[in-house]
């Protein structure tokens, strides 16, 4: 199939019709797919597809002005392949991402994009300290998905770190937001749009934003919109404790080992009602309580603490968890009596995992936030 519509296209014969775009790029996604188990498949992928696209969006240019309907049809199907690929299609944005093979290098307050486990991510880098770089707003965009709002980045030496080249200031700047203001979604929800706009500026660079706006392709804005805010195609309609199980489990299931996460939470004591776990990442505890506080959550958290990947044996993950929040708990001194109830609540909920009590803060090492 990709050798016939490409002679196609190179013949200049204008016999691809609707249904054969969408089955082209339709397997081309499938086969994609496929590759993404392994990382250096996924990248090496991403390079053949580089190449392909570049020669796909060449041969269309040069068609007749009057075939615009089929370049936009073909141009829209296989957007929502190449999404999958996003750092490769920005590298041919001239100007747009810098590469950076020493984290160190990036100044805090910068918008980064990285690849981590095959998958690709975009944060804002908002401090180091001794090896560790702490980001906030992580962003999946393999899958266009909000991760979590405090997370730390752990590149393998060489990894490229890929700087994005626009900050929020001047034209840029102001042309960005007002593409994010003049939105549908901005305007039906006028009662989050203090916190959406200090979302995006903490999101998503005003370049990136511009480049979305002018290939058609806001909803890699939109969607972690309503996914952090729990709004338009996101709202609540099951039970808010199921989904936020779910999205804690989500959340330990991509720590690698030694990375972790801070969390508060509500042990019931005793009566039926199921344990509560909530976390942002690496947000502090106070942070992280002030955000329970605004979901449809009927009780108020009374632990806290830290879960750490320590490691994978098989199918099943280990981790180390401890209740030492300052903020709600003795900290350093937290007893080890009282991590073994939150670990006996977290495997309750998540039985396919196991999860071993340690006192104070031992669940975090020597770097975290309180």
């Amino acid at each position: 199939m990709l050798f016939e519509l490409i002679s196609f296209i190179q013949s200049g014969r204008i016999v691809v019709n609707h249904n054969q775009i969408v089955n082209f790029t339709d397997n081309l996604s499938h086969n994609n797919m496929k590759t993404t188990e392994s990382p250096t498949g996924h990248i090496e992928k991403a390079q053949a597809d580089a190449h392909f696209f570049e020669l796909m969006i060449d041969r269309i240019s040069h068609l007749p002005p009057n075939f615009a309907v089929f370049k936009k049809t073909m141009r829209s199907r296989i957007s929502v392949f190449w999404r999958k690929h996003m750092i490769s299609e920005l590298l041919h944005e001239e100007n747009f991402l810098i590469r950076h093979t020493d984290i160190s290098t990036v100044r805090d307050g910068t918008f980064i994009m990285f690849i981590s486990g095959g998958i690709e991510q975009s944060a804002l880098l908002s401090g180091q300290n001794d090896g560790s770089f702490f980001a906030r707003n992580v962003i999946d965009l393999s899958e266009n998905e909000f991760i979590s709002g405090q997370g730390i980045i752990h590149p393998e030496p060489g990894d490229p770190i890929y700087e994005i080249n626009s900050r929020y200031t001047g034209a840029e700047a102001t042309a960005a937001i007002n593409v994010i203001k003049k939105s549908a979604l901005f305007e039906r929800y006028e009662v989050y749009q203090d916190e959406i706009l200090e979302f995006v500026r903490n999101t998503f660079a005003p370049a990136y934003i511009l480049y979305l706006k002018n290939t058609d392709a806001l909803h890699n804005i939109f969607i972690p919109i309503q996914q952090r805010f729990r709004i338009g195609r996101f709202s609540i309609r099951d039970k808010w404790e199921n989904i936020n199980t779910k999205r804690f489990r989500d959340m330990l299931d991509r720590l690698i080992t030694d990375e972790y996460v801070t969390y508060m939470g509500y042990l019931p004591h005793g009566t039926r009602i199921k344990p509560v776990f909530y976390s942002l990442g690496t947000e502090t505890h106070l942070e992280t309580d002030m955000n329970l506080k605004k979901e449809p959550f009927l009780y108020s958290s009374n632990c806290g603490g830290n879960i750490k990947l320590h490691r994978v044996k098989g199918e099943t993950k280990y981790f180390l968890v401890d209740a030492g929040s300052s903020y709600k708990g003795n900290g350093v001194n937290a007893r080890i009596d009282e991590a073994q109830y939150v670990s006996e609540s977290l495997n309750s909920l998540y039985p396919e995992h196991r999860f071993i009590p340690v006192e104070g803060r031992g669940a975090i090492g020597s770097h975290g936030t309180f």
